[in-house]
């Protein structure tokens, strides 16, 4: 069995994950909150539209429409969705099948890096399994671009010391490719953060080794490579935000209050023991549920005290002031460091969520638990650290028992579990990991080489897998059928683009009951343009005019697209309202009311021919000369011809594309043709294959250095 372990390491990541995660696996229940009200919905757009010939650049059917291209979290550019859209549909089963292979990418990213870190095969292996029930994978599987960005970081770190260590320019494809599958994929605050710590790495190197040159000038020349073909790959991504900067209302950084929302709380440390406990009271937490889990395991937790008793190199010292500062970081205004952090380094005031710093909190951890356990006499001091945890889980385990006054719940499990109490949360789990603890020194006493190395691995991979059984019904599935679901789904929503009805936008509510767990974003499965929609990414019009709630609940009783009775200028902010008798309205800047001359009447038409994402035809035909009102957002690369004419819209209402009409028949073709875009869509896709491609002739290579860590 050791051989196995050896010889298929992989084949055991995939195996464990799959028992680990089973309800998810096996398609038995649904993932939870914003994966399936959020991206589940967005990916579904993006297959749809690639499958339709059509570039999923502009979504019609959220907050009057937004350019989908320029929110990094929405899979326009990550390359595993467009790779998903060969395949079909995305439904259900696809949002559960990437969740779950990029828990296994995780793993076997975590093996590489800890075995270039030189940790033993077999505690590497136990590790990388940590790594994929870790706190941040089990806490936050609602959160996609969390998950996708914890799947590639360990393979960007491994790229980058490979590049440092070999200086050989395949070592600069990879930090390239696995860096843009981070950027286009993840969560924007993983990348922002990992670069400044790769830059502190950098500048370390550089002082190590300034006696060599030659060292200095090769590294330099792979890393200004590596950035370059980065850049180059993450083209259309970069100039979407900055292209998106003057009408983005978060361009300009967040408030100190909003960016510390949702930190890893310091009392969240318990976490490392009683993972469940984490997870049921996020008032003493001070957090969300999703933000409060780091943990690992009970042998990695062990291993790394065992690290702080024993000798340390200094490139030791480092990785542990850096896990420490990062866990700091992680406590958001609990501490000064994330406050120095947010106002110091530019980029880390644009993201809520301290708690994001936890995962590297968490990967320093596996680093350092991985290279102290390697030690040849490691099992044999690995005894001190097993009894203190075991002293620590008896004592709060009595102390909680006692404690609670709770009736126990025996309902089936996933009610059971969601509805224990803090004090039985601890307790119960208290005995869980006192078992395995126990076990584990128990373990210690076999001479057998062999077996006590299979009976660790067993307890290893046993305990953090029961640790995210108890958690998964809390934080990462509902209990709902998949099968059910995907099918109702199936039948309910509309599968192309056909054209919407012409209706007041108020009728499209974007939340509401509709397929349980849906009741967000429900417009893309419906295909109605919508005024509302759950999403992080707004344009700053778009929050004005939201915000202004008199305005709002006034024009929304307006069809998506309209001809207006009434233009009425202003000068100032907030908009004064017209009185709900006077029907139609449009509210103009006073500078540009000469350019709508209205002459109201009964008569004009409006028919909606085409409607799909980027591309709406209209038919229209007035009366007198009148103004044609389109409730979507004005923004870069909007182009509308009337009657093959180029026209320039009017911004009324502080968003929306508004025409002058003359009187007369008008074919009105409104195009989003955001060239640049397209330019920078090419560039990365082109830059994107070819790295691909010298990557894999790089593999395959006779001469090949072994990328792959031994």
């Amino acid at each position: 069995m050791i051989n196995f372990l050896k010889k298929y390491p992989y084949v055991l990541l995939v195996l464990i994950a799959v028992v680990g995660y089973y309800q998810v696996a096996l398609f038995q229940n649904t993932l939870k909150w914003d994966v399936t009200d959020q991206y589940y919905p967005w990916r579904m757009f993006v297959v749809q539209c690639l499958r339709n010939g059509i570039l999923p650049f502009w979504n019609p059917y959220e907050q009057f429409g937004y350019p989908m291209h320029a929110d990094p979290q929405s899979g326009v550019w990550y390359p595993v969705v467009w790779l998903m859209s060969l395949f079909g549909p995305y439904t259900l089963y696809s949002v559960q099948l990437e969740f779950l292979l990029h828990v296994i990418g995780g793993g076997v990213g975590m093996l590489f890096l800890l075995q270039r870190f030189h940790v033993n095969p077999f505690i590497a292996l136990i590790n990388a399994i940590a790594y994929m029930f870790c706190g941040l994978f089990v806490g936050n599987a609602q959160h996609l671009t969390f998950t996708i960005a914890a799947c590639w970081l360990p393979f960007v770190i491994l790229a980058f010391k490979n590049m440092a260590e070999h200086n050989h320019w395949r070592f600069a494809l990879h930090f390239a490719l696995f860096g843009y599958l981070l950027v286009s994929g993840g969560y924007p605050a993983f990348a922002i953060i990992l670069f400044y710590i790769l830059l502190t790495v950098t500048v370390f190197l550089f002082i190590r080794n300034r006696q060599s040159k030659h060292w200095m000038k090769r590294f330099l020349l792979h890393s200004i490579f590596a950035v370059v073909l980065l850049l180059l790959c993450s083209s259309g991504i970069l100039y979407s935000v900055f292209q998106s900067s003057d009408y983005l209302a978060r361009a300009t950084g967040l408030s100190f209050k909003v960016a510390s929302f949702g930190p890893f709380s310091p009392q969240s440390l318990i976490s490392l023991m009683f993972p469940l406990a984490s997870a049921r009271d996020s008032e003493f937490f001070g957090t969300d549920i999703s933000m409060s889990s780091v943990f690992i395991g009970m042998l990695p937790l062990a291993g790394f005290m065992l690290f702080i008793i024993r000798p340390k190199s200094r490139s030791a010292w480092l990785i542990l002031a850096a896990t420490i500062v990062m866990l700091f970081a992680s406590f958001g205004s609990y501490t000064p460091v994330f406050g120095w952090l947010y106002k110091t380094f530019p980029m880390l005031d644009l993201f809520r969520f301290p708690s994001v710093y936890r995962l590297f909190f968490i990967t320093g951890i596996l680093l350092l638990s991985g290279i102290a356990l390697s030690a040849p006499d490691a099992f044999s001091r690995l005894k001190l650290p097993l009894v203190t945890l075991g002293c620590i889980a008896a004592v709060v385990t009595i102390f909680f028992w006692f404690k609670n006054t709770d009736d126990w719940n025996f309902k089936p499990w996933h009610d059971a579990v969601n509805n224990i109490s803090f004090t039985q949360a601890i307790a119960f789990q208290g005995f869980i990991q006192l078992f395995f603890i126990v076990m584990m020194s128990l373990t210690l006493l076999i001479k057998d080489r062999a077996k006590l190395l299979m009976t660790i691995f067993t307890l290893s991979a046993a305990n953090v897998v029961v640790a995210a059984q108890l958690n998964i019904p809390v934080t990462v599935t509902y209990n709902f059928k998949t099968s059910v679901v995907a099918k109702e789904v199936k039948e309910k929503a509309i599968a192309d683009f056909p054209v919407p009805e012409v209706r007041p936008v108020v009728l499209n509510n974007d939340s509401g009951g509709w397929v349980s767990p849906f009741w967000r974003n429900l417009n893309l499965f419906k295909k109605q343009p919508a005024w509302d929609g759950y999403n992080s990414f707004q344009l700053k019009n778009y929050v004005r005019f939201v915000d202004d709630e008199s305005l709002r609940q006034r024009q929304i009783t307006n069809n998506w697209i309209y001809f207006a009775d009434t233009v009425i200028a202003y000068l100032e902010e907030p908009i004064i309202v017209a009185p709900a008798s006077v029907h139609n309205v449009c509210y103009v800047p006073a500078s540009e009311k000469y350019l709508l001359n209205i002459q109201p009447t009964a008569g004009n038409t409006v028919s909606v021919k085409t409607f799909i994402p980027g591309k709406i035809i209209v038919e229209a035909k007035a009366e007198t000369s009148s103004a044609l009102t389109l409730m979507q957002q004005h923004y870069h690369g909007w182009k509308i011809y009337d009657n093959g004419k180029e026209v320039t819209p009017v911004v009324t209402d502080y968003l929306f594309m508004t025409i002058p009409v003359a009187q007369g028949s008008h074919r009105i073709e409104y195009r989003y043709e955001n060239k640049p875009i397209h330019y920078a869509l090419w560039l990365s896709g082109v830059t994107l294959i070819t790295l691909i491609g010298f990557s894999l002739f790089a593999f395959f290579s006779k001469n090949k250095l072994q990328t792959l860590p031994r």
